[in-house]
């Protein structure tokens, strides 16, 4: 509750403040066959200024929203083995209960981990397509997602500075990916013009001619746009020269932020098996300080 007052330091009487009791959403969770998921996470947001509150279903499906007003409400239902969903509800006086019927896909995409050192045991991967969701890996590498909607699906891996991802058409039955540095693959090295210019904050390595047309798509591609090159590499650029190894031979399409207009800057190179090129990158606006 919020009442505005003004005083000059003197001893303020507000008057009785009177507090609602916030109310309380249940919401049950259930799979296809309407049978209860436990462990779903369950995540609200309302306004104003987007108050959130979560839970976590027990084994009847079921958990509560607490401390919600009257109003709109919008319920996010997050699990590991089948897509996440959001709905739009309205919340009564008294509370009430929702139902989420999740549904699963018909396929699963299971596939293997690469990373440039150390062991991949416990790393995470995530899904983003239909809905976002991640995996952990065991230390084969090996992770499986359950449950996956038909069409094109994104799997991304963070190391480092690099996010790798990697494409795959999911139907029915199961669709094997390999994501992060291919053993033995080509070798490219990003350098700026000179010491004093500025480097880009971030770079986007696309198999293919796809590209970016926004500045805004390479601190944050869209699964849209990632989706449309069979692999790929961002890079969240920290010091130059910056080498990425293990990219797979062909054509790739090299992104960057222009120089002080913020366009966009796109080239295309092609590698061939264990080749190593250098690219030189748009820089920004001259450093004027260090």
């Amino acid at each position: 509750m919020e009442r505005e007052v003004a005083s000059d330091g003197a001893p303020l009487d507000l008057g009785d403040l009177v507090l609602e009791p916030g109310l309380t959403l249940v919401v049950t969770v259930l799979d296809e066959q309407r049978r209860p998921m436990r462990g779903a996470g369950v995540y609200s947001t309302q306004p104003p200024g987007e108050q959130s509150e979560s839970c976590v279903t027990r084994a009847s499906g079921a958990c509560p929203l607490e401390g919600l007003h009257s109003g709109p409400v919008k319920v996010s239902v997050q699990v590991e083995d089948a897509p996440g969903k959001t709905v739009e509800h309205r919340v009564e006086a008294g509370g009430g209960a929702l139902e989420v019927v999740l549904e699963r896909g018909p396929g699963t995409l299971e596939g293997t981990l690469r990373v440039s050192t150390g062991s991949p045991l416990g790393a995470r991967v995530s899904l983003k397509g239909t809905a976002y969701r991640s995996a952990r890996c065991d230390e084969a590498g090996a992770f499986s997602f359950a449950g996956v909607s038909a069409g094109r699906q994104v799997v991304e891996f963070s190391e480092w500075s690099f996010t790798w991802w990697t494409t795959a058409q999911v139907g029915v039955g199961t669709t094997n990916v390999q994501v992060g540095p291919t053993p033995g693959g080509a070798r490219l090295e990003l350098k700026v013009p000179g010491p004093a210019a500025t480097p880009p904050a971030n770079v986007l390595l696309m198999q293919g001619a796809a590209a970016p047309t926004r500045a805004a798509d390479l601190e944050s591609p869209p699964a849209e746009l990632l989706a449309q090159a069979a692999t790929g590499v961002r890079v969240e650029v920290m010091t130059f020269p910056l080498v990425v190894d293990g990219l797979p031979p062909g054509v790739w399409t090299v992104s960057s932020e222009g120089e002080k207009d913020g366009v966009v800057k796109t080239q295309t190179v092609t590698l061939g098996v264990g080749q190593s090129l250098v690219v030189e990158l748009p820089a920004g606006p001259p450093r004027t300080h260090w």
